[in-house]
């Protein structure tokens, strides 16, 4: 038996349940590029990590041993470089891209989504064997600049593997929550949470603040006065291809310079030799800054293998330098409107010395804290979330916002409807008319991303609008809606003039540009036009815009660059 009550609180609405005692708890993922963890509330407050064959986190790796079978986890991770491992492939969803893996004389495709799905199924099995054999309803957290493709490809994952999806969550604001939870104060906080993990980076500023109840909670005879906690993430920023794997393969670089430096010829080392640098260079990395002495076998022949101090500090740097670019960035944008209290660590990658270190000295006028365990405190946030969406917490309101800006493609741009900082949930609409008179079907692509460049952003899908009921003699007319809900997926629906509203569906969704653009190239054409008198250059851009959505061929725009060229000099 369950009681619902709904209250008001700023606006936003709140649905509280009072449940019986008998339902089994609610459970947070954080479904993560190089380890994944579960974690509970139990008896009390707190959330604990569920023990996974006496660890805390799963190697997000999986093997596949033909048809139905598949392994998952430290076995996997040490047989990586084989044809039917595969690992990180958190970095592949949303991207459209085919996993291919071989085992014995079988082959097989798989989407990104499948084998994330089998990554909770061990996760889940595993978590089974302690005292909670019901595990069904859960929270799986994405990273904050995740696109919806990416947040659809999660939760299908999560459907696919048999769990209850309560909701999708936000690893950074999962984050804030237990800090929250660990760190109360009833002065408001702004901190930047910085979430550096093994494939992702997400920078995001959430304002912490306590409410009084101002809810209609009298009217219906039940305690009021209640201290209420307001999370509202103010801006994000974030890399989806940044993280400790890309340390790692920085140090596989030395590792190969120092072999090729033995004599050792690029040819002779195969892919798995790569691997099996990827990994001791991992290990090492772990282990922290020295100089190791290693061998491997190529060709039959053992080579010696050496990882100095200075590799390491540059491969860190590396990273380190471009998600500080993202914090600065994220510090410099008015909506955060000043100082920052405190910098959150979350994510394995931030265990670093050196990435606390260079934060401290980068930020020297902000707290940099590091006190909350790097591997567990998403999930451990995610647990708090859980209970809230499964049992009712309205001590807790979260106003999280969108990462990026979604629009439609219109005469070459991306013409925003819903913008990058909108609250979530979030809807918004726009007119747009036909190309010529009398048109009867439009097709408009959907992006989203940060400017109005289709190839600076993401495709998420087309909208194909059929059977328009227009005069021959008159442009069609389109409004389209977005709307975006607090899983931060999109929906969308047209409201065409005599056909009425009709909600309609991505096609050919597969989270890349349809247009296979050379981003370099279209960039340097970009800068080119930057030297050019401004109605030269405003033709240069329109024709840039006609190529990527297929309207013009490239030697036309290489004729007018050349032709530009010889008259400048």
């Amino acid at each position: 038996m369950m009681l619902v009550y709904y209250k008001f609180f700023k606006g936003v609405c709140i649905m509280k349940k009072m449940t019986t005692f008998g339902s089994s708890p609610a459970f947070g993922i954080d479904l993560g590029t190089t380890n994944s963890c579960i974690a509970v509330i139990g008896n009390g407050s707190r959330p604990t990590i569920l023990p996974l064959d006496n660890k805390i986190t799963l190697p997000s790796c999986v093997m596949w041993k033909g048809g139905n079978d598949f392994i998952v986890g430290e076995e996997a991770y040490e047989n990586r470089g084989h044809e039917n491992v595969i690992y990180s492939v958190k970095r592949l969803m949303g991207s459209g891209e085919k996993i291919r893996l071989k085992y014995q004389d079988m082959v097989k495709e798989f989407e990104p989504w499948e084998i994330s799905k089998e990554i909770l199924i061990a996760l889940v099995e595993k978590a089974k064997k302690g005292i909670y054999r019901d595990i069904h309803d859960v929270v799986i957290t994405v990273p904050a600049y995740f696109t919806n493709t990416q947040i659809e490809e999660t939760k299908k994952a999560g459907e696919a593997a048999n769990l209850n999806i309560l909701c999708i969550m936000k690893e950074p604001t999962a984050a804030a929550l237990l800090y929250n939870q660990e760190f109360s104060s009833k002065e408001p906080k702004k901190v930047l949470l910085y979430d550096l993990g093994g494939g992702t980076f997400d920078a995001s500023v959430v304002l912490i603040s306590s409410q009084q109840d101002s809810s209609l909670d009298d009217i219906y005879g039940l305690s009021s006065g209640d201290e209420k906690v307001l999370f509202s993430v103010l801006k994000v920023l974030g890399d989806t291809h940044l993280g400790g794997d890309d340390i790692d393969k920085e140090l596989m670089g030395c590792l190969i310079n120092h072999l090729l430096s033995q004599g050792v010829s690029l040819e002779d080392i195969s892919s798995y030799n790569k691997e099996l640098l990827l990994l001791k260079a991992e290990r090492y990395k772990k282990l922290g800054i020295g100089t190791y002495q290693d061998s491997i076998t190529i060709n039959g022949k053992e080579v010696e293998l050496i990882l100095r101090s200075e590799d390491f500090i540059k491969a860190t740097e590396m990273v380190y330098r471009k998600t500080r670019f993202l914090v600065q960035q994220v510090l410099a944008d008015p909506i955060v409107g000043g100082s920052i209290d405190q910098i959150i660590t979350v994510g394995g990658s931030t265990k670093s010395e050196l990435i606390q270190s260079w934060l401290k000295n980068d930020f020297p006028e902000i707290v940099v804290n590091a006190s909350m365990n790097p591997d567990e405190s998403v999930a451990l946030g995610a647990a708090i979330q859980a209970k809230r969406a499964k049992f009712g917490n309205d001590s807790i309101t979260i106003l999280d916002c969108l990462a990026m800006n979604i629009g439609v493609l219109s005469s070459g741009y991306i013409t925003s409807i819903l913008s990058a900082g909108d609250q979530i949930p979030c809807s918004n609409f726009k007119l747009f008319t036909t190309m010529e008179k009398g048109q009867k079907q439009v097709a408009l692509d959907v992006y989203q991303g940060l400017t109005r460049f289709p190839e600076e952003c993401t495709y998420l899908g087309t909208l194909d609008i059929n059977n328009l009921k227009v005069a021959e003699d008159k442009l069609g007319r389109i409004v389209i809606t977005l709307f975006v809900d607090s899983n931060g997926l999109l929906s969308i629906e047209a409201n065409i003039p005599g056909t009425g509203t009709r909600k309609l569906e991505l096609v050919n969704v597969n989270g890349v540009s349809r247009s296979n653009i050379d981003n370099k190239k279209v960039t340097r054409w970009k800068r080119f036009a930057k030297t050019l008198n401004h109605d030269d250059s405003e033709c240069l851009l329109d024709m840039i815009a006609c190529f990527v959505v297929g309207a013009l061929e490239e030697k036309e725009i290489v004729s007018f660059i050349q032709k530009h060229k010889k008259a400048i000099v």
